[in-house]
């Protein structure tokens, strides 16, 4: 009986960190619209690294709803096999085929329409 009470406080541990982690991620992470066109670009010209494409995929927008929106569609973008060409690399996390790139294109311009 024990042992259940134990894991369930671990579990209740593990999540809390998550919730905390999370917290603080939604109050650090707050690139603006210039930032999120420059990793957009980046990205359809093949020299987003690892490190920039993580935290943009990985980590919400939490402040602006609208270019959180984009990274939601962006992240559909690279997770769909059929854009992908090519393997990723270090310097190149999103090797993207011409449909891909054209997508992106699309978040690009989608992006400049909301700045202006």
């Amino acid at each position: 009986m024990w042992i259940a009470a134990v894991i369930a406080g671990v579990i209740a541990a593990v999540f809390v960190l998550f919730r905390v982690l999370q917290w603080h991620s939604d109050r650090t992470y707050r690139p603006s619209g210039d930032d999120v066109r420059q990793i957009l670009q980046a990205s359809l010209e093949g020299r987003l690294g690892l490190k920039a494409f993580d935290e943009f995929s990985c980590v919400r927008i939490a402040y602006d709803r609208r270019l959180d929106r984009l990274r939601e569609r962006y992240n559909a973008i690279v997770d769909d096999p059929t854009y992908m060409l090519g393997e990723i690399i270090e310097s190149n996390a999103t090797p993207l085929n011409e449909h891909g790139r054209a997508r992106i294109r699309e978040l690009i311009n989608e992006l400049d329409a909301l700045q202006t």
